[in-house]
């Protein structure tokens, strides 16, 4: 209708010339600029059915998401602004499986084949449908045992964290930190915080209140690259509870964390008090002093909130600043904790080769404060430091013989000529007084590179009180196994076994570090499991190396190291992530 055909008693009002002036002016600027796109999209599939979730765009007009759906490869198709689509349409030789509003961040899409894999792109658009170019992912549903598969946005995974019945943790080379649910691997409302570098250590979770049932702290510590450790409530809220700059504390603003943290809770005294719960890191420090070597790496002890940096170690075991002792090399692995219930705690770091002393593993007390101190802090002398082992870059496994209280210390280290070792140390032994090297009870050296990870089972009985346990390591191309013989507590030669794994011998990547379990589904067993360069899990005898089961978790891709998770205590699953990254879910039922 033209403005002279609106009653003369309208057209004389101000607000009526008003809406014909902002009517001519939308004729002639319409709106043609989509939203932004939608960010963190991922996908969890499962059992017939993906869930894809995603966090909206802030635009003002944000009016919803289309998402396309095409299997077997990248979606060819796009919609066309200004069309409204409904679930059931196609585009192109896309589906359309969701159209939702702006106030939904996820949808099922229950029109999939297990088997399959499906890709997907999410298209925001605003009220006058323009359509955003779109966020690609991709989901993989089948039925068990694969209980489900879910798709960061990252290209390559740390290996992933579990806390048992409740959330799989993940990160990755995109910088964020992802948290699934146990039951069926969606995101339920976590946005993935972004941290500031690169990750490559598994992020450390796990109950901070263990002591309280029914009141669980589930908590995660992750190491970036940039030097800075955070702190993440996993339960509630997906923004960072306390961040501590660690190489900055250091002194070498360059450094990195390679390593992950460990939490020591109740680290000098039984009383589950969080203020006696303290945060152990090491740094990765380059050379920052000019002599050739990277030696200006500390240990570090923080509050467990990391507001508060208690005490760091430089590797002045005695406190004198002696000419032979002060420096540390870079640390790469994971440290352990070794609690004793009638004194106090020990932590055990991992280094590589310094150049002054090459320190491989310091053994190291916290202890309570004192009138010196304010905060828990580390014993000096040092209980031991172990020297000219090479570079320690598996995690450390700290285990107790049989049922009593005898402490044992498993880890390899690599020598400089591309071949590796694995040693076993009393933890609580040395071969003089303080500061000198623990006490060695094996070692055997390695043809097949450098040792990438150990793994030890829980005692085996032998009856009449007597116990086994059975060491399985990784090389190359390799995975190996050996029995801890009882009373002289020794590697058993004879036992040993070797096995290349089908189809995995590209050296560059080979077995995973693997994870030994027992009482697999319910029967007495020991199993071992690897992850393999050609996306198959193995399931290994831990005691023959014969092959049990395998699953083909994902064709193309890498496996990387497992983690064990069960939901009940009894329903028992292997998690794993893989180079195309991806984390799976695998039934041991």
């Amino acid at each position: 209708m033209s403005a002279d055909r609106w009653p003369s008693s309208l057209r004389s009002l101000p607000v009526f010339a008003a809406l014909i002036a902002a009517a001519t002016l939308g004729a002639h600027a319409a709106d043609t600029t989509p939203p932004g796109d939608v960010a963190k999209a991922t996908a969890a599939a499962r059992d017939s059915v993906v869930t894809l979730e995603w966090d909206n765009p802030t635009d003002a007009d944000f009016a919803g998401v289309l998402v396309l759906r095409h299997a077997g490869s990248a979606v060819p198709d796009a919609p066309v602004d200004g069309q409204s689509y409904s679930v059931g349409d196609t585009i192109g030789s896309s589906d359309v499986v969701c159209v939702t509003t702006s106030s939904e961040t996820s949808c099922d899409d229950t029109g999939v084949t297990n088997g399959v894999e499906y890709h997907y792109k999410l298209c925001a658009f605003d009220g006058t449908l323009n359509y955003a170019g779109g966020v690609s992912t991709t989901g993989l549903p089948r039925a068990l045992p694969y209980k489900w598969a879910f798709t960061t946005r990252a290209a390559t995974l740390a290996p992933v964290g579990a806390i048992p019945s409740a959330y799989i943790v993940s990160v990755g080379n995109d910088r964020l930190l992802y948290r699934m649910a146990e039951s069926d691997g969606r995101r339920a409302g976590w946005s993935p915080p972004e941290v500031s570098g690169a990750v490559q250590a598994r992020p450390m979770v796990g109950d901070l209140n263990p002591a309280v049932p029914g009141s669980p702290d589930y908590t995660g510590f992750v190491s970036s690259q940039d030097g800075n450790l955070y702190r993440f409530d996993m339960s509630a809220d997906s923004t960072a509870e306390g961040v501590a700059h660690v190489a900055q504390d250091a002194g070498c603003p360059s450094g990195a964390l390679q390593a992950p943290a460990v939490v020591m809770l109740d680290a000098f005294d039984n009383n589950p008090n969080p203020d006696d719960d303290v945060v152990v890191v090491a740094t990765r420090c380059p050379d920052s002093n000019g002599d050739g070597t990277a030696n200006d790496n500390k240990i570090m002890l923080y509050s467990h909130d990391l507001s508060t940096l208690y005490d760091t170690y430089d590797g002045d075991w005695d406190g004198t600043g002696s000419a032979d002792s002060p420096g540390l090399g870079v640390s790469n692995a994971a440290p352990r904790i070794l609690y004793r219930d009638d004194t106090n705690n020990f932590v055990y770091v991992p280094f590589n080769p310094d150049g002054d002393d090459d320190e491989s593993i310091v053994a190291i007390e916290v202890l309570a404060a004192n009138g010196s101190h304010t905060g828990p802090r580390f014993d000096i002398p040092v209980f031991s430091e172990t020297r000219g082992l090479g570079s320690v870059d598996t995690d450390l496994v700290l285990f107790t013989f049989g049922y009593g209280n005898n402490h044992y210390l498993l880890f390899g280290a690599s020598d400089g000529t591309g071949q590796g070792t694995l040693y076993l140390y009393d933890a609580l032994t040395r071969t003089a007084g303080p500061g000198s090297p623990l006490k060695q009870r094996g070692s055997i050296p390695s043809t097949d590179g450098p040792v990438k990870g150990v793994a030890v089972s829980t005692p085996v009985p032998l009856g009449n009180g007597f116990y086994e346990h059975w060491v399985v390591w990784s090389t190359d191309n390799q995975v190996h196994g050996v029995r801890i013989k009882p009373g002289t507590i020794r590697f058993d030669s004879s036992s040993r076994w070797d096995l290349t794994l089908p189809d995995d011998t590209d050296p560059a990547t080979g077995p995973s570090a693997p994870i030994v379990l027992r009482w697999v589904g319910g029967t007495e067993n020991t199993r071992a499991y690897v992850g393999a360069s050609d996306g198959v899990l193995y399931e290994l005898d831990a005691k023959t190396g014969a092959i049990v089961r395998t699953w083909s978790v994902e064709s193309g891709a890498t496996l990387g190291s497992p983690t064990f998770d069960y939901n009940d205590g009894v329903h028992q699953g292997i998690v794993i992530g893989s180079t195309a990254g991806r984390v799976h879910w695998v039934s041991l039922d």
